[in-house]
């Protein structure tokens, strides 16, 4: 009997355990002061573990302008690839930002993914950036 309630919790434990796995969330943000006619990393998240992620970013300028400035998710690790992306490009003078989002793919412990922008405008301005992972599913598979 002790050993039958022993499997039982045991069970109950582990798929508690995986069930708190999926939902993880890492998040990273930045502040970098824009340079003329550069790709600049804005933030990036690393060491992430084996899953599927949703990732979400978003970019903002500390002026208004009508200037253009874009967001770029890309993959930063030999161990994670993008399976699907929407990146973005919008004005500065929007009102909020612009957003972008990609479905990244860790096949190997130490995954990464970085947010990046581009420097449009020649003028002192900084570009604010949140990069958000979501683990959609620990084993890879989606």
């Amino acid at each position: 009997m002790r050993k039958r309630l022993f499997n039982i919790l045991n069970k109950i434990v582990n798929k508690q355990a995986t069930i708190a796995k999926r939902g993880a969330v890492y998040k990273a943000s930045g502040t970098v002061k824009a340079q003329y006619a550069k790709n600049m990393t804005i933030c990036n998240i690393s060491e992430l573990p084996v899953g599927t992620y949703l990732i979400l970013g978003y970019i903002g300028t500390s002026i208004s302008n009508s200037s253009l400035t874009n967001a770029i998710i890309v993959s930063d690790s030999p161990n994670s690839e993008l399976l699907s992306r929407a990146n973005t490009k919008g004005s500065m003078e929007s009102g909020g930002g612009i957003d972008c989002w990609a479905i990244l793919k860790v096949n190997a412990n130490f995954g990464a993914v970085r947010l990046y922008s581009y420097g449009y405008l020649n003028q002192d301005y900084n570009i604010d950036g949140v990069l958000t992972a979501i683990l959609l599913d620990e084993g890879g598979e989606y």
